[in-house]
């Protein structure tokens, strides 16, 4: 489901944490008086009053106003809060997205915990064809399914710099591996079957 979000995310660099337990995500639009506060509010009560460790995410929706800025700054002073930016204001995006990196962070957190025992890694496919995956019921979407879209494989081929659209078959090849002993020194990392979508858009015919 990568693709249904990602090609209007723009990701803040992330910063080096430490693995979390618990994950806060605060989205946000037109925020940048209230935020302050708020997040340092909420800094403090975690910092005083939750054994274990955590992190907060501010995702920022298209904010029009200096949002972003204010949650950067916030990111840069108090440890254990990051950001994410979205450049299009939509229907629940901000929390789709947050949503990924909160499997990402769980993956590395895991990974640690259970180390050297067991190995957690995690796949994070891009848009895949042959699937069952329909829109959302409270938006009467949940009879369109995203595979009957006119010319689904050439629209992905065009997105990708890889120039492919990629099955479920092609993205099991990834588990397989990560399965398998030829992956032993791997842990705490997602893995993208995504066609390089995730590096940048597709190059033209001209490149």
């Amino acid at each position: 489901m990568t693709d249904l979000a990602a090609s209007r995310t723009a990701e803040v660099p992330p910063r080096p944490t430490r693995s979390c337990v618990l994950d806060i995500v605060i989205p946000v639009h037109n925020e940048e008086c209230d935020l302050p506060g708020s997040v340092r509010r909420l800094h403090q009560y975690l910092a005083a009053e939750v054994p274990y460790a955590s992190r907060i995410t501010i995702a920022d929706n298209a904010s029009t106003d200096n949002t972003l800025a204010v949650a950067e700054a916030l990111a840069e002073e108090l440890p254990d809060v990051d950001v994410i930016h979205l450049d299009q204001k939509g229907r629940g995006g901000a929390l789709y997205v947050s949503s990924k990196f909160a499997v990402r962070g769980l993956v590395a957190a895991l990974a640690h915990e259970l180390a050297p025992q067991i190995r957690v890694n995690g796949v994070a496919p891009g848009g895949t064809l042959n699937t069952d995956l329909r829109g959302l019921a409270s938006l009467g979407l949940d009879d369109v399914r995203l595979d009957d879209t006119p010319n689904r494989a050439r629209d992905l081929e065009a997105r990708t710099p890889l120039n492919v659209a990629l099955s479920a078959e092609d993205h099991a090849w990834s588990f397989v591996f990560l399965a398998s002993d030829r992956s032993r020194g791997i842990t705490g990392e997602t893995i993208h079957p995504d066609g390089g979508f995730g590096i940048g858009a597709a190059k033209s015919a001209q490149e």
